[in-house]
């Protein structure tokens, strides 16, 4: 079973190097405003694999941003008479309300949470007209963990997953996201 999943990771890699640094970048952002079936974690786990930690964690980050910014402003700027019907639903009005009042510091642990899927995070926050710039500065901080998490678990599956270290790690992220982003708040005194 590893090796037909290392067979099937080996000739991904081959075809994403063939595209290069942009065709790497391309796939995640094209996930990021459509998720089709595969996790967004596949995809910076293949980035990480053809062009190496540093370069795949680059290409995945910045994808990652421009993707979910698109996604944001699509929904931010659609006409909410669009989603009349599905707007008057109580579930969505209280998604619409959390988002709307959703802080930075919040929405970067949020982000940074490895299985949050991250559509909904980029619709709700545009379809709840969140701060562009609380947007931004959000997904900006949660973004690195969460793209790191995908890095350790890509650099190896099965060590990642039994390895109490890189748990601890991972664990030390989230926290380390969520004290980095509420200090920035304070500082540039942003809306906590």
């Amino acid at each position: 079973m590893l090796a037909q999943l290392q067979n099937i990771l080996d000739i991904i890699t081959k075809y994403l190097v063939s595209w290069g640094p942009l065709g790497g970048m391309l796939v995640i952002i094209i996930n990021s405003i459509y998720p089709i079936l595969v996790p967004l974690g596949v995809f910076i786990t293949f980035n990480v694999s053809a062009f190496g930690i540093f370069i795949g964690f680059v290409i995945s980050y910045i994808g990652t941003l421009i993707g979910c910014f698109i996604s944001y402003m699509l929904f931010k700027k659609v006409d909410n008479k669009l989603f009349t019907r599905f707007n008057e639903k109580e579930k969505v009005k209280k998604l619409k309300s959390k988002m709307k009042s959703t802080t930075i510091p919040q929405l970067a642990v949020l982000t940074a949470l490895p299985f949050t899927p991250a559509f909904l995070v980029n619709v709700s926050a545009g379809l709840a007209n969140l701060d562009t710039k609380k947007f931004i500065i959000g997904i900006s901080i949660g973004k690195i963990p969460m793209i790191l998490f995908w890095v350790f678990i890509g650099k190896s599956i099965t060590e990642s997953i039994t390895d109490w270290k890189t748990i601890l790690i991972i664990i030390g992220m989230l926290v380390a996201t969520y004290v980095i982003s509420k200090v920035l708040s304070k500082i540039f005194k942003w809306e906590v």
